[in-house]
This record gives structure tokens, C-alpha cells and sequence, in this order.
């Protein structure tokens, strides 16, 4: 991923803290409370990204060392602006189980 020095706004007004792209796919950063949220977006609007695409970005966007979380809000909440998926990274490490078990 290519991070672009372009200024980007989110659906909602706020100002992307950072903005990537590759032949495949486009992402904003947005800070958000205590998380960023990264969104992604493929070039050619398709559905379908992968566990393993959506991480592979992550990492590519220079977020690999940080835990990120894929949000599913209630019904009521959902604002559906395009296709384009949400992962919300974490600067300290979230209480993962297996962390306790494997680490």
C-alpha cells in the first residue's frame, strides 16, 4: 500500500488521519475515541473481502502490531454508504484469550 498525501473526508464530516491505496484496494484512517477506524474499499467495488484481505491491509496500512476489531452494528445503527468494510485498531492490546492460552 502506497500512503497518499491527500486529504480525505469520512461520510460523517471527519478527516481522515491517513490514506492508502494499491492496484486493488483504497483505505481511510479516522480517528475515533479510543481506536482508529480504518475503512476499505476495493477499486472496483466488489464484495467478498477475506479474513486474510482485510488483515493483509491492515498490515500494509503499517497497522500489523496493533489488535483491530470488524464492527456489526444493531440494525438501527447501520448506515449503509457503499461497499466498504471497517476494522477499528487498537493501540493497547485488547484481552484476547488466546493470548492467555498461547502466549
Amino acid at each position: 500500500m502506497k500512503k497518499l498525501d491527500v486529504s480525505q473526508k469520512s461520510t460523517f464530516g471527519e478527516d481522515a488521519i491517513g490514506v492508502w491505496e494499491n492496484a486493488t484496494y483504497y483505505c481511510a484512517a479516522f480517528a475515533c475515541d479510543n481506536a482508529i477506524r480504518l475503512s476499505i474499499m476495493r477499486h472496483d467495488l466488489k464484495d467478498g473481502l477475506t479474513w486474510d484481505e482485510i488483515r493483509a491491509v491492515k498490515k500494509d496500512c503499517g497497522f500489523a502490531d496493533f489488535d483491530a476489531l470488524e464492527f456489526y452494528p444493531k440494525e438501527s445503527d447501520i448506515v449503509n454508504t457503499g461497499n466498504m468494510r471497517h476494522i477499528f485498531i487498537f493501540e493497547k492490546e485488547l484481552p484476547l484469550i488466546w493470548r492467555v492460552k498461547n502466549g
